[in-house]
C-alpha cells in the first residue's frame, strides 16, 4: 500500500520509500486504520500522530 497524501499535525520529513506501508512498519511506526485513511502513531514520541488522507 502507498500512501498518497500526508497531512501532519507536526511537521516531520518522510522520503519516498516511508510512503510505503511496510517501510513505515520496520522504522517502528504504528498504522492504525480509520475511517477515511490510516493514522500514523510514532513510537518514539507519543506526541506525533499523523493522520493520513488516501
Amino acid at each position: 500500500m502507498v500512501i498518497q497524501r500526508l497531512e501532519f499535525k507536526q511537521k516531520r520529513q518522510f522520503d519516498k520509500s516511508d510512503l510505503i506501508r511496510s517501510e513505515l512498519e520496520k522504522k517502528g511506526y504504528i498504522l492504525e486504520d480509520i475511517k477515511g485513511g490510516t493514522r500514523i502513531l510514532d513510537t518514539n514520541d507519543n506526541n506525533l500522530i499523523y493522520t493520513v488522507l488516501l
